[in-house]
């Protein structure tokens, strides 16, 4: 062991780390100064002891925190540290995939308002091909009331079953064709999309089908719209299998002048 003493400030400046953080070290217990001046109360370390700040420094970098690194050291224990050190691995992956998770909903969201303030209100239609989605709904009888939603969206959203389940933040609702046929709104089912299919036996999943959708675009919770393009779409076709109306924002405020995009597939 060297028998030359460094003051703290020194081993700060050896070390490049602050001497506040070499107090901290100290005061639980991952070093131990190897001697305080009684009068002055200045700590000095042994060369020695730098191992220890150095491993320290690159276990902190590793995602412990210094209380479980002086419990390390104390132990003494290296299979006690590769243990650890796969759960800091399988923390730190679980981070990556929830980081690639949103970075992937922060883009589906700007397509979305940026496809949102693009889409005008048009007299034609046009057809798509939308793959098979999973909406997580409310289910709309005879008695469902518009300003019920978000007090029957919370009880399944929160419910065990469905409680993680990651969505897409968009009204998508399934219409009634007939009502549509009449100019009328009437809901069947509305909600938001899962992130992921979703492969559950519940009365709140509704799969929609892959196909090719015959789609328009209209305020269609206004009366201002044209009722013809849905006559125009359906003429000598048979019942559609399914009718789907995803909302397209274009105001944080005022939904109520929002337009849809109206998917129809026979």
């Amino acid at each position: 062991m060297s028998d030359k003493l460094y003051t703290i400030g020194e081993v700060s400046h050896i070390m490049g780390i602050s001497v506040q953080m070499l107090r901290n070290y100290c005061n639980v217990g991952i070093i131990t100064p190897a001697y305080i001046d009684e009068k002055s109360g200045y700590r000095y370390f042994t060369r020695d002891q730098f191992h220890y700040i150095d491993r320290t420094r690159y276990l902190l970098k590793c995602g412990f925190s210094l209380k479980e690194i002086a419990n390390l050291f104390q132990q003494n224990d290296i299979s006690l540290l590769i243990g650890l050190l796969k759960e800091k691995k399988a923390e730190k992956l679980n981070t990556i995939k929830a980081a690639v998770e949103t970075v992937s909903i922060l883009d589906w969201y700007q397509e979305y308002f940026l496809s949102s303030i693009s889409k005008d209100e048009d007299p034609s239609y046009f057809v798509k091909h939308i793959p098979e989605r999973t909406l997580v709904a409310v289910q709309c009888d005879e008695r469902y009331q518009y300003d019920d939603f978000y007090y029957l969206w919370g009880d399944i959203r929160n419910s065990e079953e469905l409680k993680n389940v990651k969505y897409k933040r968009q009204f998508v609702t399934v219409l009634d064709y007939a009502a549509l046929l009449d100019h009328r709104l009437a809901r069947k089912y509305i909600g938001m999309l899962s992130v992921d299919p979703l492969h559950l036996a519940s009365k709140h999943i509704v799969a929609i089908p892959d196909g090719d959708y015959y789609c328009f675009r209209a305020p269609i919770l206004s009366d201002n719209w044209d009722i013809q393009i849905i006559h125009m779409i359906v003429d000598g076709k048979p019942t559609p299998r399914i009718v789907v109306a995803e909302e397209l924002e274009n105001n944080l405020k005022d939904f109520k002048n929002s337009l849809y995009e109206v998917q129809i597939l026979f």
